[in-house]
């Protein structure tokens, strides 16, 4: 534990007290530093040691976690790759019978045709289809 030397202590000794003194507080210091750079070394010496164990590790037993895939994710690789149009699906969903719902009731579940479309402020949020029902084909000019 590092000791405070107060100015009340100070003021009470003498110039060669003080010098004493000063040479005690710089020996502790230099102390203090080599006990500071073993422990840095020690904690490089531990990082090196946990980056090897996991990679030894992860060598062995290879984690199988899947990957976390988020929707936008999922629009992209469906456009990109599957070469999906999305604004065809996005015109396709936007048809007039939607337009209208959405129109007298900006917030709401919408169903149409063995479809629910759920808006939150004139927006659409998600799509629902009741479990063993088959969504009717969409008739744009309706």
């Amino acid at each position: 534990m590092v000791k405070a030397v107060t100015h009340q202590q100070m003021d009470r000794m003498t110039v060669p007290e003080l010098r004493q003194l000063l040479d005690v507080q710089i020996g502790l210091k230099a102390k203090m530093a080599d006990e500071a750079m073993k422990l840095r070394a020690g904690v490089g010496q531990y990082t090196t040691n946990i980056h090897n164990l996991k990679a030894k590790i992860s060598a062995l037993a290879p984690n199988h976690k899947p990957v976390d895939v988020s929707d936008h994710s999922i629009v992209r690789y469906l456009e990109r790759v599957k070469g999906v149009n999305i604004d065809d699906i996005r015109s396709e969903i936007d048809n007039d019978i939607l337009r209208e719902c959405v129109t007298r009731a900006p917030t709401g579940w919408h169903k149409i045709n063995g479809v629910t479309y759920v808006t939150e402020h004139r927006t659409l949020v998600t799509v629902l289809i009741e479990e063993g029902e088959q969504a009717a084909p969409v008739n744009q000019g309706a």
